[in-house]
């Protein structure tokens, strides 16, 4: 009888926690994190404070940054009518993501809806559509021509059967 229940799997680990619970602490966790690049841009603004203090010297101050009209960019993007090329599309696609996220905090290239809410996987993939919209940007240097071949081959196609 003893073996048999040293054999039966547990869902508590030897401090008593269970499964749920470190699952939802590493919600909590990444629920309160901070992006990677906005902690290292303050980490840097921080020890230029810092330089200029010791050494006595003065630092410039930042402009605030000019808040997007989310609703134009939509307009702009969304119109049928509009005749961005793909370069202009992917610049103000990627700027309206970026206005959305820092007003409501919710990506736009992620799924949500009233039965569907991002995962983790959705998360990673969006982040790397951005990037690899933004790197194709900095490739094309303000060339379409080279954005969309850049994209294209970057783009990896999926084979499916039927």
């Amino acid at each position: 009888m003893q073996n048999e229940e040293d054999k039966s799997v547990s869902t508590q680990d030897e401090t008593g926690k269970s499964a749920a619970e470190y699952i939802e602490a590493i919600k909590e966790i990444k629920a309160n994190s901070v992006p990677r690049d906005k902690f290292e841009a303050l980490e840097k603004e921080k020890k230029d404070l810092l330089k200029a203090l010791i050494e006595g010297g003065q630092i410039e101050q930042q402009t605030a940054k000019e808040k997007t009209d989310i609703k134009a960019l939509q307009a702009e993007l969304f119109n049928e009518d509009n005749k961005l090329n793909n370069l202009d599309y992917a610049k103000k696609a990627l700027k309206l993501r970026e206005a959305v996220m820092e007003e409501t905090g919710k990506d736009i290239f992620l799924p949500y809806g009233a039965n569907i809410s991002p995962t983790p996987a959705d998360v990673e993939a969006a982040e790397k559509v951005a990037k690899a919209f933004q790197s194709c940007i900095d490739y094309a240097d303000g060339d379409s021509q080279l954005f969309t071949q850049e994209l294209q081959r970057i783009t990896k196609k999926e084979t499916f059967r039927r």
